[in-house]
C-alpha cells in the first residue's frame, strides 16, 4: 500500500494524505468504540473531481474505500475493517446556493446540520429533523445513514427531504441522482436507494434538501414520570386528541443520572414535548398537554434561548456517556 501515497498526494496535495500512526488511530473507530481498525491511509479531498480520481485509483488497484463524515454513527459504518482508503469529507463543508423562493438547499456533505441551520435562519427556513447530534454530525453521514433526528412524528424521515444527490460511483463516475422539483416520477428511484446505503453504493459528494419555514411559535414542555404505563398513556393521549408535536425525546432516570442531570429521586423517565406551530396553535396544544399531565412534575419553557439551551443540554447527554465509557 505503501506505494500509492505519491498518487494520492497528486490528487489532493501532500498535507491532505494522512498516514502516520497518530492521524490513522482518529479514523479507526466510530462513536462507539467496540473494535478498532487502522486504515492504510487518510485522504481529506476537497472536491468531487478529487473524489472522483481518488475512487478511481482505488477501483483500479482493489484498494477497499470508506467514505466518512463526522463519524458520529454507533454502527460501525466508517470503520475500515479491511484497511485500505479513509476518504474524509470534513471540509467540503459549504453551502453551494439557497434557493429562498423554492425553499431548498444545495451543500457540500460535510457541512454540520447545526452549522446549516444557523445559516438558513437568515431566510426564516431551516431543516427540521435533525440528529441528537447535530452540531457535530454532517448532513452527508446523515443521509448515508438514514439519520432522522428527533423531529420524525411531525416532519418525517430525511428521505422527505432529500431531493436531489450527486455521487461518485464505485468506479470513479460521478452522477446526478434526483431532481431539484418537488414531484417527479420519471426514471427508477436511484437517489432514495443512496439514502441510508451507508456509503455502500458510492460517495455522496453533494444534497439538495426541501426546507421548512421556521415556525411562529415554539414551546417545550419537560414532564418527569414516576412509572412507564403513565409514559405510555400520556404519549398515546396526545397523540388520540389530534395533537402532532415537532418532537417526543424520552430519556431515561438511569441515564440521567449517569451524567449528573439533576431529576427527583422516585423519577424514571423524563420527557421532552416540543410543539412548533401559530402562536395560536402552540397555546392551545400546550394549554391541553398540561392538563393531560396534571400531577406529575411539568417544566413549561417558551424563551427560545432557553429551549436553545434544553436541546443543547440534552445532545450533551450522549458525549458525556462516550466520555464515560
Amino acid at each position: 500500500m505503501e506505494r500509492y501515497a505519491e498518487e494520492l498526494a497528486n490528487i489532493v496535495g501532500s498535507q491532505n494524505v494522512l498516514q502516520d500512526e497518530a492521524g490513522l488511530i482518529c479514523y479507526a473507530a466510530d462513536f462507539f468504540p467496540r473494535t478498532w481498525h487502522k486504515p492504510d491511509y487518510v485522504v481529506i479531498p476537497h472536491n468531487i473531481d478529487e473524489i472522483s480520481r481518488v475512487v478511481r485509483l482505488a477501483y483500479e488497484n482493489r484498494i477497499p474505500i470508506i467514505p466518512r463524515g463526522s463519524g458520529t454513527s454507533v454502527t460501525g459504518g466508517p470503520v475500515p475493517i479491511e484497511g485500505g482508503i479513509v476518504i474524509d469529507l470534513s471540509n467540503m463543508n459549504h453551502i453551494i446556493s439557497v434557493d429562498e423562493e423554492n425553499r431548498t438547499v444545495t451543500v457540500e456533505p460535510g457541512i454540520a446540520w447545526e452549522e446549516l441551520n444557523k445559516a438558513l435562519r437568515e431566510y426564516r427556513l431551516f431543516y427540521p429533523s435533525t440528529p441528537g447530534s447535530g452540531r457535530t454530525s454532517s448532513v452527508g453521514g446523515s443521509v448515508a445513514n438514514g439519520g432522522s433526528g428527533m423531529r420524525t412524528i411531525k416532519y418525517g424521515t430525511i428521505r422527505n427531504y432529500v431531493l436531489e444527490l450527486k455521487v461518485v460511483l464505485p468506479d470513479g463516475e460521478i452522477v446526478k441522482l434526483g431532481s431539484k422539483v418537488r414531484k417527479t416520477s420519471c426514471g427508477y428511484d436511484l437517489k432514495n436507494l443512496f439514502v441510508g446505503s451507508e456509503g455502500t453504493l458510492g460517495v455522496i459528494a453533494e444534497v439538495t434538501l426541501r426546507l421548512c419555514t421556521l415556525p411562529q411559535q415554539s414551546a417545550i414542555i419537560a414532564v418527569e414520570f414516576e412509572d412507564w404505563g403513565a409514559v405510555k398513556q400520556t404519549i398515546l393521549h396526545i397523540l388520540r386528541e389530534g395533537i402532532v408535536p415537532s418532537a417526543l425525546e424520552l430519556t431515561t432516570a438511569e441515564t440521567l443520572r449517569l451524567v449528573a442531570e439533576p431529576i427527583t429521586a422516585d423519577t424514571v423517565a423524563s420527557l421532552l414535548i416540543e410543539l412548533h406551530g401559530s402562536e395560536a396553535t402552540v397555546r392551545d396544544e400546550t394549554q391541553r398537554i398540561l392538563q393531560s399531565c396534571s400531577g406529575l412534575k411539568t417544566r413549561l419553557i417558551t424563551a427560545e434561548e432557553e429551549q436553545d439551551r434544553m436541546w443543547k443540554r440534552n445532545g450533551e447527554i450522549y458525549f458525556k456517556l462516550i466520555r464515560l465509557k
